[in-house]
């Protein structure tokens, strides 16, 4: 390692104090800053102020001086909540109100607050049932002596609210309560939150500040309201938001500004500058500002181009054009694909390729051949380009001009020159651009080529399989996912190797020890991602290119799974093809028959009873196939089970009936005997005499019953 070597790398943290804003949000802070304080001279019910902005806008750093200011002010109270740092809804909602700073409002205020913040958490999470649809996954041991311990739940959450509002008026104290990362969060947390926010804890005197991509939170939300499209989530936002502040869009002349200041930091760490004629650097900063500039929008993308700077000038500035190297950077930060495209293609680009190959095809005359040779050209200039964003596209052609005139332009500018000056198209040069060793935790690009042909040529999906646990011991399961969507992206597979990747991704060691369906604290929930592969990418393809499903592949595939992969795990495969997947006309009964096959098999390695411990997916999901395959069969499992003594069938209602909700009876009892179910409750109660008046599922249920035998 050369110890002269600097590597100066800025950090992407939000600023915290005004005196490091070098973007302006002046205006925007003091003008919500004076809008609190106006609210905050008195009383006033529950205010809320939407910050929007897209990723790497600033938001972050926008609330940080909104709270210094806010801080010097004696009336107001701050309290800083980002939800992202909570694993689930459960502890996402109680931690909320744990974040409230109540000590300066009152000790009634604290007190009020703690037996008030459990109720309405489980409330909005739905888990005053456990055993309710979508609950949660925190175990029914643990939940039972949580609740036990809360103050009676049905207490009046109004009355609770209205108290606490009146301590906040009393104390002449104004709450101000910051979000951010809501866009971080899955649609049913962002749904809570919301409600939480607008029914809960709404108290007068308090103003929330919520940060996020409205875009992306309206996406999220609309599907729980009206139609289900992006205006629905506008429209739920925009009742609760009262006022929304868009982030001004950072004019380039501020980003040009902290660049230079930035970049010149870079320069001047470098050693030995005496080695760089003074002409090169100011061509550089020249065409930086000219071709690269125009291609960013955000604060955050300058500091990733300014880190990827700060690592290849150091290794790189005495042995290739600066000004080249500087806009190829550019690229990775822009356009990946583009840099990796000329990374890939040197004969190609440096004119190496084209003549010789069309040499070898017939052609009516030459000027066909270099009219093929030019539409060939032509057709790899726009594809440099295809996949950014249209609004990119010609700058990103202007760039990729610059730094490859020879190829853009066909130039006639000599070898020589080209080769003198260090460019990126020169042959002598061209490989230098692209030196850097992979970093130890990234699968690199001669790897990942090794590991596509390994998946084509790859005897059967064991070997494979040793393959890929090799490949996540050694980077991640994070980095092999995103090669592997990376070489299914890129279309070189045929429909075999694909079928033959997903039964090897079945057969990974991880996969033997899951134990729940919905299971987001294990490494990795594959799947998702094998049914995602085979509804998308087991093609054939038409005379157009046009992909047409291959539904016998798609089904074979799923027949290996469930023959050869843990027993469990070949359960959630086709619990999420059923779901998801899409087996084709004609072919219900033959998708059924390997349901089956799983089914069977988990229960020769299980038991029928484990079945039942599967959960609320995996049981609406399967129960129907064997009820439909085989009814006798089906009703004699069920007749068997729910009679015995030790059959926990509280367990079951509250597994699959939510919230005590009449609409969830019929779907139960087209799976199971209501009689039967009926009666064994009864003998519950016989033991348990509370079970009926403590479990609102129990009631629901028990309660349509009598109604209907009444009849």
């Amino acid at each position: 390692m050369n110890p002269n070597l600097s590597f100066n790398i800025s950090e992407d943290s939000p600023i915290t104090t005004a005196k490091d804003d070098v973007f302006g949000r002046k205006r925007i802070v003091d003008a919500v800053v004076q809008t609190i304080i106006n609210k905050s001279q008195s009383k006033h019910t529950c205010f809320t102020i939407g910050i929007y902005g897209k990723w790497g806008d600033g938001k972050t750093s926008t609330l940080n001086l909104i709270s210094e200011q806010l801080n010097q002010q004696e009336n107001i109270i701050i309290s800083c909540f980002n939800p992202w740092l909570f694993k689930d809804q459960e502890s996402l909602l109680l931690d909320f109100f744990n974040s409230i700073d109540g000590k300066n409002i009152s000790q009634d205020f604290v007190k009020g607050l703690k037996k008030y913040a459990p109720i309405v958490s489980l409330g909005l999470s739905g888990l005053v049932n456990i055993f309710a649809p979508g609950a949660g996954t925190m175990m029914e041991k643990g939940v039972t002596t949580f609740i036990d311990k809360l103050p009676d739940l049905k207490e009046n959450v109004n009355s609770r609210k209205k108290q606490l509002s009146e301590e906040i008026v009393k104390s002449q104290k104004h709450l101000v309560i910051i979000i951010d990362d809501v866009d971080r969060l899955d649609k049913s947390e962002i749904h809570a939150l919301f409600k939480l926010i607008k029914q809960t804890a709404s108290f007068d005197n308090t103003i929330f500040i919520i940060a996020m991509d409205k875009e992306m939170v309206a996406k999220a939300l609309c599907s729980f309201y009206e139609n289900g499209d992006i205006q629905a989530g506008h429209n739920f936002i925009e009742k609760i938001i009262q006022a929304q502040l868009y982030l001004p869009k950072i004019s380039q002349g501020q980003l040009l500004q902290y660049f230079t200041l930035k970049f010149k930091a870079i320069l001047s760490n470098l050693p030995n500058t005496d080695l760089i004629d003074e002409r090169e650097i100011l061509e550089a900063q020249y065409n930086i500002h000219k071709y690269a500039l125009p291609l960013f929008e955000t604060a955050r993308q300058i500091i990733q181009y300014i880190n990827v700077l700060s690592f290849s000038l150091p290794l790189l500035y005495t042995e290739v054009n600066i000004s080249d190297l500087c806009l190829l950077e550019a690229l990775k930060i822009v356009s990946p694909e583009a840099y990796k495209t000329i990374r890939n293609n040197k004969a190609r680009i440096l004119g190496q390729m084209p003549d010789g190959v069309y040499m070898l095809v017939r052609f009516a005359s030459d000027q066909e051949r270099k009219e093929a040779a030019e539409k060939e050209k032509q057709d790899f200039i726009e594809m440099l380009t295809i996949n950014t964003p249209h609004h990119y596209q010609y700058e990103l052609h202007y760039l990729l001009g610059k730094i490859l005139p020879s190829y853009f332009y066909s130039s006639t500018v000599p070898t020589l020159e080209y080769d003198s000056s260090k460019r990126l198209c020169s042959e002598r040069y061209f490989e230098k651009y692209f030196i850097y060793d992979t970093p130890s935790n990234i699968i690199s690009e001669d790897n990942i080529d090794v590991l596509t042909n390994e998946i084509k040529t790859s005897i059967d999906a064991k070997r494979l399989n040793s393959t890929f646990d090799y490949y996540i011991q050694k980077y991640s399961i994070d980095e092999f996912t995103r090669v592997l969507q990376l070489i299914l992206y890129k279309r070189t597979l045929q429909k075999e190797n694909i079928g033959k990747l997903c039964v090897a991704l079945s057969l990974l060691k991880s996969n033997s020890s899951r134990t729940r369906f919905t299971e987001t604290d294990h490494a990795k929930q594959w799947e998702l991602f094998i049914v995602d592969t085979l509804n998308i990418h087991i093609n054939n393809y038409d005379n157009e290119g046009s992909p047409i499903k291959d539904f016998d592949t798609i089904l074979t595939t799923l027949q290996e799974i469930t023959k050869y992969s843990p027993a469990l795990f070949s359960l959630f495969v086709v619990v999420e093809f059923l779901r998801k997947g899409f087996a084709g006309p004609g072919n219900e009964d033959r998708l059924n028959e390997i349901v089956m096959v799983a089914i069977k098999r988990f229960i020769k390695e299980k038991s029928e009873t484990a079945l039942f411990d599967l959960g609320q997916i995996c049981i609406l999901e399967l129960f129907p196939v064997w009820q439909k395959a085989n009814q006798q069969e089906y009703q004699d499992f069920i007749r068997r089970h729910i009679p015995k003594d030790d059959f926990n069938i509280a367990k079951l209602i509250n597994t699959l009936i939510y919230n005590g909700e009449s609409k969830y009876y019929e779907p139960f009892c087209k799976l199971f005997d209501k009689k039967l179910v009926y009666e064994k409750l009864q003998k519950e109660i016989e033991r348990v005499p509370t079970l009926r008046r403590k479990e609102k599922n129990i009631e629901t249920f028990m309660s349509i019953y009598e109604s209907e035998q009444q009849r």
